[in-house]
């Protein structure tokens, strides 16, 4: 085991002892152990530190303007830093500041990418000072949530893997006539998670409801709202009626119906895909690629052959359109086909 790196020479340990409270209470709330380990993988440090100095350097950093709220059962029981003092930005051009960056940002079903936008989201948001419940309405991605993003993403992963089921609490929202939403109501669904998109400040959960009529079930598709959760539980089934309802599952997904694109994309822009389950993309030979009138190839494009099955319609209409560079429909539903006439005849219509 290698010995960790001494401290620079002249610096006050304490005060890195602080520093790193600072920036690891930024990154997301912890408990005492937790900073205990990371305090001891530090190489600045080595060691395991008392519960008394982590408490001494939480006071140190409450003196110096931060506000530390202490554990209990609503924060899980972690240390979470609510504001702090050291805000480059006053007023409200911190709020203006935060909307303009976490707005811009691309789309995404890319989930290490989403991981580690949230992560930021959340370090930028403590940094600015900003209370969190001015940027709750915009920005439901970076408020406490009671189903952790980490659980969403494993849950998701499982799915994935053995097509899953999960018992998931929803807040719907209960609108009038004149569409002015009145109340709450609690809906449970089962669902199998198919993936996870983040767009702007929100986050999606992309489900199959199952819904099982007449001794057959059926699967509707959802996009649930993340900060709409208010509880997901995994199902245990005997192995069994698992194994069946897995070969239900599979059987419906190889009816879905069958997409093939070809995505040109300018160079340095890198297509991994659309987010899909089971989706394929291969970088396309120039001597394969069809070309219409509308689009000639040029030296600066990198072509790419993109398949998926889904009955996310919609979901796929808005990720192809929002792709950087263009796309030509190899094969697709007529269905498809029309809708995506309509979607580009209302979109020219706009720019009128």
């Amino acid at each position: 085991m290698n010995a960790p790196s001494p401290i620079p020479a002249g610096t006050n340990s304490s005060a890195i002892y602080v520093f790193l409270l600072l920036q690891w209470l930024l990154m997301a709330p912890h408990s005492i152990e937790e900073l205990q380990q990371c305090y001891e993988a530090h190489p600045w440090c080595g060691k395991r530190i008392s519960d008394d100095s982590i408490r001494l350097y939480l006071n140190t950093l409450r003196e110096l303007g931060c506000q530390v709220e202490r554990p209990s059962a609503k924060n899980n029981f972690r240390y979470q830093l609510l504001t702090q003092s050291f805000t480059l930005v006053q007023g409200k051009a911190k709020i203006d500041l935060l909307l303009n960056l976490f707005s811009g940002l691309e789309a995404s079903t890319n989930v290490p990418v989403i991981l580690q936008r949230y992560t930021t989201m959340n370090a930028l948001k403590v940094y600015s000072g900003i209370a969190t419940e001015q940027l709750e309405k915009p920005f439901p991605l970076i408020t406490q949530h009671t189903v952790p993003l980490k659980l969403l993403v494993a849950y998701t992963k499982e799915a994935a893997e053995s097509f899953k089921t999960f018992q998931v609490t929803y807040k719907l929202p209960n609108y009038d006539r004149t569409h002015t939403k009145k109340a709450e109501t609690l809906q449970s669904w089962t669902i199998i998670p198919l993936g996870i998109l983040q767009e702007k400040g929100r986050l999606y959960w992309l489900v199959w409801e199952v819904v099982v009529a007449s001794q057959s079930p059926q699967w509707v598709q959802r996009m649930l709202r993340y900060d709409r959760l208010v509880s997901v539980e995994p199902l245990v089934l005997p192995n069994n009626i698992q194994e069946y309802f897995e070969a239900l599952t599979a059987n419906y997904f190889k009816t879905l119906p069958a997409y093939q694109f070809t995505i040109s994309c300018p160079i340095g822009i890198n297509f991994s895909g659309l987010g899909f389950p089971n989706e394929k993309v291969t970088v396309l030979e120039e001597s394969l690629l069809v070309l219409t009138d509308a689009h000639q190839t040029l030296p600066s494009e990198i072509h790419y052959n993109y398949t998926v099955q889904t009955d996310f319609t919609f979901l796929l209409l808005q990720r192809l359109s929002s792709t950087m560079g263009f796309f030509r429909v190899i094969e697709a539903p007529q269905a498809f086909r029309l809708e995506l006439e309509a979607w580009n005849q209302r979109s020219l219509v706009n720019y009128q």
